[in-house]
C-alpha cells in the first residue's frame, strides 16, 4: 500500500463508469486530461514547480482548483491581448465568491482582465520558463467584486512561431460567510488586518426609522412630520446597513497546520461595499427566492467628501466634472436622510473629531443586457463525493448545474439600485444606504 499521499492523488482522479456486457459494472481510474485547460489557442496542463504543486481542478464543494498549470498560448500579438484569450477557459473555475447571499457565482467574462502585478516571483518564474524575460498578471475583476482565486500568470518572451510559454498559478480565497469580515486595509506603512462587523440598526434608531417609514406613517420621527420624499411608491425600498471596525482586535494570526476550510483571507473595504450591496438586494421581494444577479451590482469609487459637503447637499450642475457623480450622490441622500439625522446620529462616528474627510462610493446595475447571452458551460461531477458532501452550501447555485440562465429572467432586469457608501477609514465606520426602485412602464416601452 502506498503513503498517504499517493492515495490522496488516486481519489481525486476522474471515475468512469464502464458498461460491460455482463450486468455488473466496474470502475476503473482513467485520464481524460480534464485536469488541463484547454480553448482556442490555449493549452495549460497541470506542473509541479516551485511556485506550486501540480494543478487540480475542482473536486466535490469543499475541493476547489489550485495549483500551477504550464503551457503555450499561440498567438501573435503583446503579452496582455495573449493573455486575454486565457479568460474564457478560466470562466468554469474562477467565479464570484459572494459569501453566503443567495447570488449568482458566474463572473462577466467581459469585465475580467489580467493586469500588469509587480511581483518578486517573476524572475523564479522566467528560470522555469528558461525565457529570459518573463512578464507578470493578475486576474482582476470590476472594483470591489470578490473572486474565489487569486489567478497569477506569467508569461516568457514569445518564441519565433509567436507562442507564448506561459505558467498559471490558482489560489483559492475563503472570504466567509456573513458578517464579522476580515479586512485587509492598505496603508503607507503596509498591510493592516482588521475585523468588520455590521452594526445593529437598533443602534442608529433614526435610520431605522426612515427606512421603515416609507410605508408607515406610524414611524414617522418623534417631534417630526413625516418626510415627503421623491420616491413613496410601494415598489420602492430603502436599505441602510452600517459597518464598524472592532477597535483592537486584530484578524487571529493563521495556523499553517489548520483546515483549508477553517481559513479565511482579508477583503478589501471596497469587496464589503459591494458584498453589502448583494445582501441588500437579497432582501427584497424580487430576490426572495431566486438569485441576485451579481454580476451586474457594478461599485464605483467617487473620492471624499467634507462635513461641510455632507451637510449641505447641492446641484451637480456647475461643478468639475470629476465631482459631478459625488455631488449627485450626497443630493441623493438628501432625499431620504434629514439633516439633523446626518448630524446627530451618522457624522458623529464618521468623523467623530469634527474635521476630516470620508470616501464616497457607489454602487448600480449594469444593463441587463451586457451581461447576457454568455452563460460558461456546465461542469459535470467526476465522482459521488463531488456530487454529496457535509460541507455543502446550499445558499450558493450547486457547481454542477448548468450556468446557462438564457431562459431565465433576470429578477432585477425591470429595477434600478442606486447605492451610497459613506465609509471612515480613519474612525472604522460606514454606513451604506440603498435605494431599490421598479422601473417606470412607460420608460420600459420607449
Amino acid at each position: 500500500m502506498g503513503d498517504k499521499d499517493d492515495l490522496t492523488d488516486l481519489a481525486l482522479q476522474p471515475i468512469e463508469v464502464i458498461q460491460k456486457s455482463g450486468p455488473a459494472d466496474r470502475l476503473r481510474v482513467v485520464d481524460h486530461g480534464e485536469e488541463g485547460f484547454t480553448g482556442p489557442c490555449v493549452d495549460l496542463r497541470p506542473h509541479k514547480c516551485s511556485l506550486g504543486s501540480a494543478g487540480r481542478l475542482r473536486s466535490g464543494w469543499s475541493s476547489p482548483a489550485r495549483g500551477v498549470w504550464r503551457g503555450c498560448i499561440t498567438h501573435n500579438g503583446d503579452a496582455a491581448e495573449a493573455a486575454a484569450l486565457l479568460l474564457p477557459v478560466l470562466t468554469t473555475t474562477v467565479e464570484l465568491d459572494v459569501c453566503g447571499v443567495m447570488a449568482t457565482a458566474t463572473a462577466d467574462l467581459e469585465t475580467l482582465r489580467f493586469l500588469l502585478m509587480p511581483s518578486e516571483e517573476r524572475i523564479a518564474a522566467a528560470s522555469i520558463l528558461d525565457g529570459g524575460v518573463c512578464t507578470g498578471f493578475r486576474l482582476m475583476g470590476p472594483t470591489g467584486q470578490v473572486l474565489t482565486h487569486k489567478a497569477d500568470l506569467w508569461m516568457a518572451t514569445p518564441s519565433d512561431n509567436g507562442g507564448f510559454e506561459v505558467l498559471l498559478r490558482l489560489t483559492p480565497r475563503t472570504h466567509g460567510r456573513g458578517s464579522p469580515f476580515c479586512v485587509d486595509r492598505r496603508t503607507p506603512l503596509g498591510k493592516l488586518e482588521e475585523v468588520w462587523e455590521e452594526v445593529p440598526m437598533v443602534e442608529m434608531p433614526r435610520l431605522l426609522r426612515i427606512t421603515m417609514s416609507s410605508t408607515s406613517d406610524e414611524l414617522a420621527l418623534p417631534g417630526m412630520e413625516r418626510q415627503r420624499y421623491l420616491v413613496e411608491e410601494e415598489d420602492t425600498k430603502l436599505v441602510i446597513n452600517c459597518w464598524r471596525r472592532r477597535d483592537g482586535e486584530d484578524v487571529e494570526p493563521v495556523d499553517e497546520a489548520a483546515s483549508e476550510s477553517t481559513r479565511t483571507d482579508g477583503l478589501a473595504l471596497e469587496q464589503l461595499m459591494w458584498l453589502d450591496a448583494l445582501g441588500a438586494l437579497a432582501q427584497t421581494s424580487t430576490c426572495a427566492e431566486v438569485p441576485v444577479p451579481s454580476a451586474r451590482v457594478r461599485l464605483s469609487d467617487e473620492g471624499t467628501a467634507t462635513r461641510s459637503e455632507l451637510l449641505n447637499s447641492q446641484s451637480a450642475h456647475g461643478v468639475p466634472s470629476e465631482d459631478a457623480a459625488k455631488i449627485g450622490s450626497l443630493a441623493f441622500l438628501g432625499q431620504y436622510v434629514p439633516v439633523e439625522v446626518f448630524d446627530g446620529e451618522v457624522l458623529p462616528r464618521l468623523l467623530p473629531a469634527g474635521g476630516g474627510t470620508i470616501r464616497v462610493l457607489s454602487a448600480e446595475l449594469a444593463d441587463a443586457s451586457a451581461t447576457r447571452g454568455r452563460p460558461a458551460p456546465a461542469r459535470r461531477p467526476r465522482n459521488m463525493d463531488d456530487l454529496f458532501s457535509e460541507t455543502a452550501d446550499f445558499r450558493v447555485p450547486c457547481p454542477w448545474a448548468s450556468t446557462d440562465d438564457s431562459g431565465t429572467e433576470d429578477p432585477l432586469a425591470n429595477h434600478e439600485l442606486t447605492s451610497v457608501f459613506l465609509l471612515s477609514e480613519t474612525s472604522g465606520f460606514a454606513v451604506a444606504f440603498h435605494c431599490i426602485e421598479a422601473k417606470d412602464p412607460c420608460d420600459l416601452n420607449s
